[in-house]
């Protein structure tokens, strides 16, 4: 089975599975076929899965023309990524009664970044989430 080089990985977090006593054989039988760790058959499985559910969906293509929008994009891409910053942003349009293709500077409220920070949180981490905030309060003092 193969074993992850520790130096190039990226940070990971540890959680546990629990599976059916026939899912777990089969999951055995593919490591041992493919010469792969269950680790890597359980990661692949999950990206491609994850990759079709949102592959076409609106939320994440970008509003053309919105500068909010590419404003807030480009802050949080580097922090988590571009599916997660169109995800969130397009959630908290959606919680405060707007949509990405009308966010304005009226909606830019403290609590719709708060809102949006709550989110780089969940993904990132609050130290992350509270370099957002700063940059996003700047952002919309310069109009």
């Amino acid at each position: 089975m193969s074993s992850p080089n520790t130096a190039t990985m990226k940070p990971v977090m540890r959680t546990t599975v629990i599976l059916d006593e026939d899912l777990r054989k089969k999951l055995k039988m593919l490591s041992l076929k493919k010469d792969v760790s269950m680790r890597d058959i359980i990661t692949e499985a999950l990206e491609d899965k994850i990759r079709n559910e949102l592959e076409g969906d609106d939320v994440y293509q970008r509003p053309e023309g919105n500068k909010w929008v590419t404003k807030l994009i480009a802050e949080l891409e580097p922090i988590i990524g571009t599916a997660a910053a169109r995800a969130i942003i397009a959630q908290k349009c959606k919680r405060f009664g707007t949509s990405m293709a009308e966010l304005s500077h009226t909606d830019m409220t403290k609590e719709f970044i708060n809102a949006i920070c709550q989110g780089v949180a969940f993904i990132s981490d609050d130290d992350e989430a509270a370099r957002v905030k700063k940059k996003l309060a700047m952002l919309v003092k310069e109009k």
